[in-house]
């Protein structure tokens, strides 16, 4: 059996999104973040907007998210996005 759609399309955009080194990550303001008073999830770019989704569902799936950091996230995301 093949892998899951959603998954191969997780996969596919993040091998194209740049990397973000540490470097690059600690000198994003942090009004880049989904959470940026954490510090993470970075949307820097489309790319990231869309990792940062597809992240923040299964965190938030697993119960480590509240309803209300899933939502920021997307919001910020969806900002991103458009």
């Amino acid at each position: 059996m093949g892998a899951d759609p959603r998954k191969r399309e997780v996969m596919a955009t993040s091998k194209l999104a740049g990397k973000l080194t540490a470097k690059k990550r600690n000198s994003l303001k942090a009004s880049t973040f989904g959470l940026p008073g954490q510090r993470k999830y970075p949307i820097p770019d489309t790319k990231h907007a869309v990792l940062a989704k597809s992240y923040a569902k299964k965190e938030l799936a697993k119960g480590n998210l509240t309803e209300a950091q899933y939502n920021a996230i997307v919001t910020k995301a969806n900002r991103k996005l458009a």
